[in-house]
């Protein structure tokens, strides 16, 4: 369950980093 849910959340940052790539997020900030 663990790693299904990782892999979830790296999605989910990954969709916000396309919607937001003209403006830096919290997300970007940790990569």
């Amino acid at each position: 369950l663990a790693h299904k849910d990782s892999a979830h959340l790296a999605d989910a940052q990954h969709v916000n980093a396309n919607l937001g790539a003209s403006s830096p997020t919290p997300e970007e900030d940790m990569r």
